[in-house]
C-alpha cells in the first residue's frame, strides 16, 4: 500500500519535473502536521518511528521523547533503538530549522504513516504502517483499522496505480497491486475472526461507495448527469462482468442508493435507513462459505472504480491525489477522535 513520506513524494515529483506535484507534497505534508489535533508537540510527548525493512538492515524502531532544548526550544532525545545494537538516533537533537516543531523532520522524512505519537500515555497519532505504541513490538493489527480509514487507503492505492498508468512514457497497465490484495484479505480475515466481517465490510463498502459517488458528482455536476452516468456505467458493467459471482451489478445498485444524497463533497456514511438499504443489497450478495472472498470482490470493485474516478478528477497527478487523500485522512481521523472521546 502507498506509504511514502511527503519528502519522498516531493522527490519523485521533482524527478518528473512536476513542480506542482512537488509543492503539493511538501505543502500538504506540512498542513497535515500543523492541522493535527495534537499539534504542536509538548515536552514529554513520545515519538516511535517504525523503520522499513531494507536489503542491509532489518526492520526496527527508534523511540524518542520531546524535551526542552538548551537553546530554549524543544528537541528530540533518543530513548531506545530496536533491535538492540542497531544504529539510530538520526532525528535526535534540535530540529533542522530553528523554532520548528521537533516532530516536523521525521514527519516529512519518515512520513506520518510510520509514526506513533503518545501524550500522557495515550496515543494521539497512529500511522497506518507504524507499531501501535512505544514499548510494544507487535505491529498494528488489522481489526483496529476503521472502515473509513481503510477505504481511503484502498482508494489511495488504486488512484495512484491509475495515475501511474497514465504517466508519460508508460507502456501498458501497471502490474497488479498484490500488496493491496494481501492487505485487504488480511483485514477481512481479521474482521471474520473477530466476528465483525459482515458489519465492518458493509461499512467499508458504504464508505467506498460514498467516496466514489462524490468523485462522479465532481465530474458530471448534477443529478441528471449522475443518473445518466449510472445508466451508462451499469450497462457497461453488465457487459464486462466475467467473474463467476460478479460484484458489479450489486455495486451499481448500491451506488444508486448512495447517489440519492448528491453532494460534490465526500460524505460520511449516512443514517440507519440508508445503511439498511445498502445492507439488504450487499448481504444478499454473500454466499455461505465464501464471505471473505465475496467481501473482497465487492471492496476491490468499488476501490478500483473510485481510484479511477479520483485519478481522472485530479488529472492523473500523483501529487494532487496524495494531497487530497492526506486531507481526507486527516478529516476522518479527527472525526473518529471525536467519536472515541469520552
Amino acid at each position: 500500500m502507498e506509504n511514502r513520506s511527503p519528502l519522498a513524494r516531493a522527490e519523485e515529483a521533482k524527478r518528473r519535473r512536476d513542480l506542482g506535484g512537488e509543492l503539493d507534497a511538501l505543502v500538504g505534508g506540512h498542513r497535515a502536521l500543523t492541522e493535527a489535533p495534537w499539534y504542536p508537540s509538548r515536552p514529554g510527548d513520545r515519538l516511535l518511528i517504525t523503520l522499513e525493512a531494507g536489503d542491509a538492515a532489518p526492520s526496527g524502531a527508534e523511540l524518542y521523547e520531546v524535551v526542552e532544548g538548551s537553546g530554549g526550544g524543544m528537541e528530540l532525545r533518543l530513548i531506545e533503538v530496536s533491535p538492540e545494537g542497531a544504529s539510530g538516533g538520526w532525528y535526535a537533537g534540535p530540529p533542522e530549522l530553528y523554532g520548528a516543531d521537533p516532530v516536523e523532520t521525521p514527519w516529512m522524512e519518515a512520513g506520518p504513516d510510520r509514526l506513533t505519537i503518545t501524550r500522557d500515555g495515550a496515543v494521539v497519532h497512529q500511522g497506518r504502517h507504524a507499531l501501535p505504541c512505544p514499548g510494544t513490538t507487535e505491529p498494528r493489527t488489522a481489526d483496529r483499522i476503521t472502515p473509513g480509514a481503510f477505504a481511503l487507503s484502498l482508494i489511495r492505492a488504486t488512484a495512484l496505480d491509475e495515475a501511474a498508468r497514465h504517466a508519460p512514457g508508460t507502456d501498458g497497465p501497471p502490474p497488479v497491486n498484490w500488496e493491496m490484495h494481501r492487505t485487504l484479505t488480511q483485514t477481512l480475515e481479521s474482521w471474520r475472526k473477530g466476528g465483525t466481517l459482515r458489519e465492518s465490510s458493509l461499512l467499508l463498502v458504504e464508505w467506498l461507495a460514498s467516496e466514489l459517488c462524490a468523485y462522479v458528482v465532481g465530474q458530471v455536476g448534477d443529478r441528471a448527469g449522475v443518473e445518466q452516468w449510472l445508466e451508462d456505467f451499469g450497462d457497461e458493467v453488465c457487459r464486462a462482468q466475467q467473474h463467476a459471482h460478479p460484484a458489479g451489478p450489486t455495486a451499481v445498485a448500491i451506488m444508486s442508493v448512495v447517489a440519492e444524497d448528491l453532494d460534490p463533497r465526500p460524505q460520511d456514511p449516512a443514517g440507519t435507513e440508508r445503511l439498511v438499504r445498502i445492507g439488504a443489497l450487499y448481504l444478499r450478495y454473500f454466499r455461505d462459505g465464501h464471505q471473505v472472498e465475496d467481501a473482497r470482490e465487492m471492496a476491490l470493485t468499488f476501490a478500483l472504480w473510485a481510484g479511477s474516478q479520483l485519478a481522472a478528477l485530479m488529472l492523473h497527478a500523483p501529487g494532487r491525489i496524495t494531497s487530497y487523500l492526506d486531507a481526507r485522512d486527516h478529516a476522518v481521523a479527527k472525526r473518529q477522535a471525536k467519536t472515541d472521546a469520552p
